[in-house]
């Protein structure tokens, strides 16, 4: 059985620099709801978010969508409690690791200078820029990856069409998500994860039911156990629609 639904939000609930699809946030909400109410056997299974995005845009998500289950943003570096409102960081976060992010976010300054993209100033726990100009971002990513290789080794590069970011090699949202499964008591073969880059295959490979949407890399793609028809949000229904009729059967 497919207790905790687990989303990626870039490529997943929403594309970068495009409206939200409200009907299939909509759709999507009413399934939240329904794997939220009291009462068991969980049909619909739980829901949350796993993002590499700050906490801001992550909690705007997640109260769209009414989740009240802990939910994951920086990459799996932090947790949210919707219901009580506290946030954590993730215990190996340690204050070397904040001076690190430090320095390589002062790095990044200069490599941004004179492009489109911005430093990432959003976030505690990773460094990395944003910007709309994929090959821009392309060349970012090799140059902060060759950076960091040769000044911040115990830290890896991970990037999406629109942004590069600079994370502890230790907290993943493969960790992030064996973090939730012990906040939660729900165990990792018993979730569902569904997310569109690279960033995510730790995540995939960990859980027991991984998925990628149609517009996942072919990395991702090969990593997830199912690839939905549906792209973005689309996918995200299809997945979570597979895992409802999952739970339906006897054997869950």
């Amino acid at each position: 059985m497919v207790r905790l639904f687990v989303s990626d939000i870039d490529g997943c609930l929403s594309e970068p620099f495009v409206p939200f699809n409200l009907e299939h946030l909509g759709a999507l909400r009413q399934l939240v709801e329904a794997g939220s109410a009291s009462g068991v056997p969980k049909i619909p299974p739980a829901f949350t978010i796993c993002t590499g995005r700050p906490l801001g845009y992550a909690e705007a998500m997640a109260q769209a969508l009414g989740v009240t289950q802990p939910f994951l943003f920086e990459a799996g570096a932090g947790m949210f409690h919707p219901q009580t409102g506290v946030r954590a960081w993730h215990p190996d976060f340690t204050e070397a690791a904040a001076r690190a992010v430090e320095d390589i976010q002062r790095w990044l300054e200069s490599l941004v200078r004179g492009t489109s993209m911005a430093v990432d100033r959003g976030k505690h726990t990773q460094a990395g820029v944003i910007g709309a100009d994929q090959g821009e971002i392309r060349e970012a990513m090799v140059r902060t990856a060759s950076f960091v290789e040769a000044n911040h080794p115990e830290f890896v590069v991970a990037f999406t069409p629109i942004s590069v970011d600079v994370m502890m090699g230790n907290l993943t949202k493969a960790q992030g998500l064996e973090w939730l499964a012990k906040e939660t008591g729900i165990p990792l073969s018993e979730m569902a994860f569904i997310g569109d880059t690279n960033g995510d295959l730790g995540a995939l490979r960990n859980v027991g039911t991984a998925f990628a949407p149609a517009n996942g890399t072919e990395a991702v793609r090969h990593a997830a156990g199912t690839v939905t028809q549906g792209e973005v949000s689309a996918g995200v229904l299809e997945a979570l629609h597979l895992c409802i009729e999952r739970n339906r059967t006897p054997a869950g």
